[in-house]
């Protein structure tokens, strides 16, 4: 139906805009070398979008957390599938724009 089909793309879109904020983030980091505050500024966008985004796909931003939860029955198959397709789109986009920007 073509409900199930716009739910399903806004749970993908959460999940690529979820990883993406969040991978970009840890390479910012790494590529400015700045440790003092990278913890900080992680756990702060990862908490913005947890809170952004949760509700539409459950915040996975994470391969082996849809799998895992995929295994335990908690997400189905067809859903672990576009998720991870989703996360690594994002998080491969995410650090090419970090390199970019640095």
């Amino acid at each position: 139906s073509r409900m199930g089909e716009a739910w399903m793309t806004a749970r993908c879109v959460s999940e690529f805009l979820g990883t993406f904020v969040l991978v970009a983030t840890v390479c910012a980091n790494g590529l400015a070398e700045q440790s003092v505050w990278s913890g900080v500024s992680i756990g702060c966008s990862l908490a913005v979008m947890i809170f952004a985004l949760g509700k539409a796909s459950g915040a996975h931003f994470n391969p082996a957390v849809s799998v895992s939860l995929g295994l335990a029955g908690k997400c189905p198959p067809k859903d672990v599938f576009f998720y991870i397709v989703s996360q690594l789109a994002g998080g491969i986009l995410g650090a090419l724009v970090s390199m970019i920007m640095y």
